[in-house]
């Protein structure tokens, strides 16, 4: 944003998310998306921030209901989209994109359903495959497990541009697949509760108890499906589902890339109680201060930017 402004680039939000996700893709190693960074420089201080990453899209800025409130409890575990936890998790995806194109390719005689599923991945996106397409005629392709040579002799590299497929590892497939295929179709449910719980207060006990339940859901894929669960991360969330709704918590959540960092609360109403309970029950079960995230940030764009200018001093004047 700095040299946007300094230079007059007039480069654009996402222009300036897509540069630094090239950074990290290239110059610091880690394999992550673009969430992080479009969120960093495009999100708004007062909506939530809706994103296709498909590569970069923002498709809408949702507002929060009214009293609800998203507030994060830095588990202060250390976690890395460069860790080798993460970066197998998407090597075994994009094996799984690599697997479904190659077999629906590969129909001689392509029914409707099939043609659809070869346009689906088309682009390479396997989030653009529906539960149901999944369950019916996807999931029993996928192989629970793969070694990277086994693949590697059989199909080639992946499409992947940010990570290598080891021949010695063997790494999860089916696994994979299925929690990118169900989390992107919880995320779109999270939204359309969200926005039906503030269109419609006088029920938004039953919308938020809605989405409670896919965030917890949320939590259990990445820890059993993606494999990027974390011990003190479960304990937070156990911790917050107990106290739950009579405490105003609806739902808590592993956030960005697991492996630990920030778990995410849904929150109506006073919680100030319950944040207590629950750090203390944090600090009891594992040893360590977890950090309270709370309020709103604006992004780069909205907050615009400061001119700081350096002037010298005049000489001292001696009498």
């Amino acid at each position: 944003m700095a040299l946007n402004q300094l230079y007059n680039l007039e480069l654009s939000a996402m222009e300036i998310a897509r540069l630094a996700q090239i950074v990290e893709n290239r110059i610091a190693g880690a394999p992550c998306g673009i969430m992080d960074q479009v969120t960093v420089v495009a999100g708004t201080s007062t909506k939530i921030l809706s994103i296709l990453c498909q590569p970069d899209k923002i498709l809408e800025f949702v507002a929060c209901p009214s009293n609800v409130s998203f507030i994060g409890i830095h588990t202060k575990v250390r976690r890395s989209t460069s860790s080798t936890a993460y970066i197998d998790t998407r090597i075994g995806a994009f094996i799984g994109l690599t697997i479904l194109k190659d077999a629906f390719a590969s129909e001689a005689d392509e029914s409707d359903s099939t043609h659809n599923i070869s346009e689906a991945l088309a682009d390479n996106y396997l989030c653009n495959i529906s539960v149901h397409e999944f369950r019916q005629q996807c999931e029993h392709l996928l192989p629970e497990e793969i070694l990277g040579e086994e693949f590697l002799e059989k199909y080639g590299d992946t499409v992947d541009t940010a990570t290598q497929v080891e021949p010695e590892k063997l790494y999860p497939v089916r696994s994979r697949v299925e929690h990118m295929v169900y989390e992107n179709a919880r995320t779109k449910q999270l939204i359309a509760v969200i926005k039906n719980a503030d269109s419609d207060p006088e029920h938004i006990q039953g919308y938020l108890r809605e989405a409670g339940k896919l965030m917890y859901e949320s939590n259990a894929s990445y820890r059993d499906l993606a494999g990027l669960g974390s011990p003190e991360v479960d304990g937070l969330v156990s911790i917050a589902k107990k106290i739950g709704e009579q405490g105003g918590i609806y739902g808590a959540k592993i956030t960005g890339g697991g492996g630990g960092g920030t778990v995410a609360l849904l929150c109506h109403g006073s919680v100030e109680n319950s944040l207590t309970q629950i750090l203390a029950a944090y600090k009891l079960a594992w040893g360590i201060d977890g950090e309270l995230i709370k309020g709103n940030a604006a992004g780069a764009f909205e907050f615009g930017h400061i001119l700081w200018e350096l002037k010298e001093n005049p000489p001292p004047t001696h009498f």
